[in-house]
């Protein structure tokens, strides 16, 4: 089931798998946009997350761990307590329920199984005349050390380097630490200039100009306490701009996901391309134990986790906005 609000400018579309979101600009328009990616499958049945995915979602608790800790790099492996059970959360996969909805906005409600240390998520989503705005509630059960995290994906153009992303400067970027088989990034980089990536072959990759040319790989690399916490892509192909805003206070960082076409098994097929811009604190995406457990970013004072009370309320606001240039 899907639900839409919107103000005539922007409009919105909720599904109820997920709470995933997509958005509309200058909607009924000629000059009617969406930045947001859907996957071109659909009906996916090997895993709740992949079957519809798309837009923007809340990850509680961001990642996933693998099935061993024996994938992971030794220094990896102190907080691993097994893989998780869902990707990215219930939040990312559950059957969110409607609360209330009018012309503008709607509220959603997810309870989570007893065996959660969370009790409930909430989103509040609300369409502006320039965005989208979100609101989602954490409410605790048990306390507990959490990696948390926010998932807007968007859409690439075809065209290689035909999309401009606009970073804000860091504390420093980091390359996942493992071999993922689809990265020809070196391995555990940390460097200050996501323009000039290393490569595990001595050279250097482009992150900013998307998709990338003649790469057929799939990147994920963590952006360390970004001084603002926006980021932007600039689609020169298709004349729009999209930028993804959020309040930093629980998340810190941000993950970003680039799909070029680097996944061949399904449902991927080889031909994916989005962007994912993912708020976050958390060590990458390897789930709870490691993000919660010691790690080296956080032996180096890189918040992978927040510290989350029973019976309190937490909130975490983003917006998406966009316009054409």
């Amino acid at each position: 089931m899907d639900v839409t609000i919107g103000t005539g400018r922007v409009r919105a579309t909720i599904q109820l798998a997920g709470a995933m979101t997509t958005a509309v600009f200058n909607a009924g328009s000629e000059d009617e946009f969406s930045p947001s990616y859907i996957a071109k499958w659909s009906g996916w049945e090997g895993d709740p997350l992949l079957e519809k995915l798309r837009g923007d979602f809340l990850c509680v608790p961001f990642g996933a761990a693998p099935a061993s800790a024996q994938t992971l790099p030794e220094e990896w492996r102190g907080g691993y307590d097994g893989p998780s059970e869902w990707t990215h959360g219930y939040s990312a996969s559950g059957p969110w329920e409607l609360l209330s909805q009018n012309t503008e906005s709607v509220r959603l409600g997810l309870t989570y199984p007893e065996s959660s240390p969370v009790e409930r998520v909430e989103r509040l989503i609300t369409c502006e005349d320039d965005g989208v705005e979100y609101i989602d509630t954490i409410i605790m059960r048990q306390t507990a050390d959490l990696p948390l995290g926010l998932h807007p994906i968007l859409r690439l153009p075809e065209t290689p380097g035909g999309a401009r992303l606009v970073l804000p400067k860091a504390r420093s970027f980091h390359s996942l630490p493992i071999d993922s088989g689809t990265s020809v990034l070196k391995v555990g980089a940390i460097y200050e200039d996501a323009a000039a990536a290393p490569r595990a072959d001595g050279g250097t990759l482009d992150l900013t100009r998307l998709p990338l040319d003649g790469e057929n790989v799939d990147e994920i690399v963590l952006m360390v306490e970004p001084a603002d916490p926006k980021v932007t892509l600039v689609n020169e192909v298709e004349g729009y701009e999209v930028s993804i805003e959020w309040d930093p206070k629980f998340l810190e960082h941000c993950l970003l996901w680039v799909s070029n076409r680097g996944r061949t098994a399904q449902p991927w097929g080889g031909t994916n391309l989005c962007l994912g811009v993912e708020p976050v604190t958390s060590a990458f995406d390897f789930g709870q134990g490691v993000s919660a457990g010691p790690n080296p970013l956080n032996a180096e004072g890189i918040a992978t986790s927040v510290h989350l009370e029973a019976g309190e309320r937490y909130e975490i606001r983003h917006r998406m906005t966009g316009k054409r240039i």
